[in-house]
C-alpha cells in the first residue's frame, strides 16, 4: 500500500507539472512583441505554479513552459528564459511553500496574504533583473557596453510592469479564487502514506505480542462471548414467560 501511495503521488505530481507547463505556455502566448522584447502574462502562471505546488513544479513549469513558447513567438531569448523563468518559479516555491509557513506558523491569514504577495513580487523583480543582466551582457552583438546598458535600462521598467501584472493575476488566482485549497488536495498521497504506516505499525505490534498476552486476550474474548450468550438466553426466557402470561390472561 505504501508503494502504491508513492506511485500515485508521483503520477499526480507529473500530471500537475504537465498541466502547469501548458498553462505557462498559454499565458505566455498572450503578449505583445515590441521588437526589442516580448511582453506577456506568463509570469502569472510561473508564480502560481511555484506558490501552489512547490519549487520543483515551479522550476519545471516556469522554465520549460516559457522557453517552449519563446521558441514560437520570440526565439531570441529562449535560452535565457529557460533559466530566468525556471529560477523565478523555484524561488517562488521555496518562499511560499516553505519559508512563509514557517514564518507565520499557519496563523494571521491577512499577514500570510501580504507576505505572499510581497514574496511573489520579489520573484518578479528577480525576473526583471535577470533580463536586465541578459540585455547588458549579451544583447546587441557589436554594440558598445554603453549602448547595451541604455537599451537594458529602457527595457527594465517594461519587465517590472510585466512582473507586477503577473503577480497581481497570480495573487487573485491564489487568494481570491482560492486555488490554494484546490492545490491542497494533492497532499492526499501524504495522508495515505501516513495512514498506511499506522496500519503497518499496528499489525507489527500485534504480531510481536507474546503468547501469554495472546492467550489472555483470547480468554477475555471468550468471557465476553459467554456473557453475551447468557444475556441472550435470559432475554429469550423473559420473552417466553411474557407469552405464557398473555395466553393465561386470554384463557
Amino acid at each position: 500500500m505504501k508503494q502504491v501511495s508513492k506511485t500515485r503521488r508521483a503520477v499526480v505530481r507529473i500530471a500537475v507539472t504537465g498541466v502547469m507547463t501548458g498553462l505557462v505556455m498559454a499565458f505566455t502566448y498572450f503578449g505583445v512583441n515590441l521588437g526589442t522584447a516580448y511582453v506577456n502574462l506568463g509570469d502569472a502562471m510561473v508564480l502560481a505554479a511555484g506558490a501552489l505546488f512547490g519549487p520543483v513544479t515551479g522550476m519545471i513549469a516556469g522554465g520549460l513552459g516559457a522557453m517552449l513558447m519563446d521558441l514560437i513567438v520570440y526565439p531570441a531569448t529562449f535560452v535565457f528564459t529557460l533559466f530566468i523563468k525556471g529560477i523565478e518559479g523555484a524561488l517562488c516555491g521555496v518562499l511560499l511553500k516553505y519559508a512563509l509557513p514557517k514564518l507565520t506558523r499557519g496563523r494571521y491569514p491577512l499577514l500570510q496574504v501580504i507576505l505572499g504577495i510581497a514574496a511573489m513580487m520579489l520573484c518578479a523583480l528577480f525576473m526583471a533583473a535577470g533580463y536586465f543582466g541578459t540585455n547588458v551582457l549579451f544583447w546587441g552583438e557589436g554594440d558598445s557596453p554603453a549602448t547595451r546598458l541604455s537599451g537594458a535600462l529602457l527595457q527594465l521598467p517594461i519587465d517590472i510592469a510585466q512582473g507586477a501584472v503577473g503577480c497581481a493575476i497570480a495573487a487573485l488566482l491564489i487568494y481570491a479564487v482560492r486555488l490554494d485549497k484546490i492545490a491542497a488536495r494533492f497532499s492526499l498521497g501524504d495522508l495515505l502514506i501516513v495512514n498506511n504506516k499506522g496500519k503497518e505499525r499496528a499489525a507489527q505490534s500485534e504480531s510481536l505480542s507474546s503468547p501469554a498476552e495472546n492467550e489472555e486476550q483470547g480468554r477475555e474474548n471468550a468471557a465476553e462471548n459467554n456473557d453475551k450468550e447468557r444475556e441472550n438466553a435470559d432475554d429469550e426466557k423473559q420473552g417466553t414467560t411474557l407469552e405464557k402470561s398473555d395466553k393465561n390472561r386470554y384463557n
